[in-house]
């Protein structure tokens, strides 16, 4: 009797023991919600050892992100997210001399999944190094002016015209003022050439203005679908991502109207989801009809390697007039995920980016990482604005 009293309470005590580690080792990731996710704003570069750090925390609330928020785990097919999910648990149990270490660990991680708009950093330090080649066919013509995102200039002895566009900030924001003239001066010549050149991306609405101007306006978007995660943590790390711009553009005396107004926008799309069984929310898009052309010349697009994300939009959408041909290299590869959300891990203080939105596009193909080839490749070394002029548009 004494002996199964003993076994009796034996058995008992290890199933007490065991339901309060089941409890405890879930308890991190069941507690936590979308309001864990939202960034105040706050920042620090101070290198944390790995004895100050809560490392276990941190990737609880990384893996919370990854479920979440990310729209890549919706779509990355299983094996390779099973065995990246694997690796990044690992660091749970891992020594780390401090942060940063920590921070390349997990830059290390991500360089496997097939994203090229993922980014991680701690401040002073980048962790996410893919193994890219660098652009080798010229600067952007627009480079050196520092002020302005697009230049306008005319090559009359070769009846073509040039728009110069060096990145796509807030299709509001001031600095496009003059761009729906220019796009009026650019239909007066023969041949027009866009260059894209170190572009990387941002808001992809004045690339479509730009394509609608040359094609018309029955382009709806440069995407088949656009397949929007839905969750209110997606929306919350999207908001972190537009309050770091805020954070940047009142750093630099800029106006910052548009980015609260897009913060209260964001902030009611998160409440609709609260209460929403709709996991994304899907856009389809028809192509354009080619029946009528606004311009019926040539079109030249200038790509590089760092023509990516918005940029390489643009050129989606350019491509869908029948003259439009592009010239340089390989752009970047940041194609099928956007609209990027942040996340910042407390206790490391590391910065991750990940996207919030997939697309799938009209023609057959995944070019992520590897991106667009063009069609008219430029010898490395040479420019790709010379080359064309001297090569490719006759007097």
């Amino acid at each position: 009797m004494h002996l199964k009293f003993f076994i009796g309470a034996g058995l008992l005590k290890f199933y007490f023991l065991f339901v309060i580690f089941i409890i405890t080792s879930c308890s991190t990731t069941t507690s936590l919600t979308y309001k864990n996710l939202q960034w105040d704003g706050s920042s620090s570069a101070r290198i944390v050892p790995w004895q100050k750090m809560d490392i276990k925390a941190d990737i609880a609330l990384l893996k919370y992100a990854l479920d979440k928020a990310y729209v890549g785990s919706d779509f990355i097919n299983n094996e390779t997210w099973s065995t990246f999910s694997e690796k990044i648990d690992l660091a749970k149990n891992m020594k780390f001399e401090d942060n940063v270490e920590f921070c390349k660990y997990l830059g290390r991680q991500f360089l496997e999944l097939p994203d090229g708009h993922f980014d991680i950093w701690f401040p002073g330090h980048s962790c996410y190094l893919p193994n890219k080649s660098k652009p080798n066919v010229g600067s952007n013509y627009g480079y050196k002016l520092k002020k302005e995102i697009f230049v306008f200039k005319e090559f009359s002895s070769k009846k073509a015209a040039l728009l110069s566009i060096k990145r796509f900030p807030h299709h509001e924001d001031k600095k496009w003022n003059g761009f729906t003239e220019s796009l009026s001066n650019l239909k007066k010549s023969n041949n027009i050439i866009i260059d894209l050149r170190g572009n990387g991306g941002g808001d992809s609405r004045r690339g479509l203005e730009l394509a609608r101007s040359l094609v018309n306006s029955t382009i709806e978007h440069n995407r088949k679908k656009i397949i929007r995660k839905n969750t209110p943590e997606s929306w919350t790390i999207f908001r972190n991502g537009v309050l770091r711009s805020r954070i940047w553009k009142q750093s630099q005396k800029l106006p910052v109207q548009h980015l609260d107004d897009y913060i209260k926008s964001i902030d009611e799309d998160r409440e609709i989801s609260l209460s929403s069984s709709e996991k994304f929310l899907i856009y389809e898009h028809k192509k354009p009809s080619l029946t009528k052309l606004n311009f019926n010349g040539n079109i030249y697009v200038i790509i590089d390697r760092k023509c990516g994300s918005s940029c390489e939009h643009t050129l989606e959408a350019l491509k869908f007039h029948p003259n439009t041909k592009s010239i340089g290299q390989n752009t970047s590869g940041a194609i099928h995920y956007g609209q990027m959300g942040v996340i910042r891990l407390p206790s490391s203080g590391i910065y991750l980016k990940l996207a919030t939105q997939y697309f799938e596009l009209f023609d057959d193909g995944f070019y992520e990482k590897t991106g667009y080839s063009p069609d008219i490749s430029v010898p490395a070394g040479s420019d790709a604005l010379s080359f064309l002029l001297d090569n490719i548009i006759k007097e």
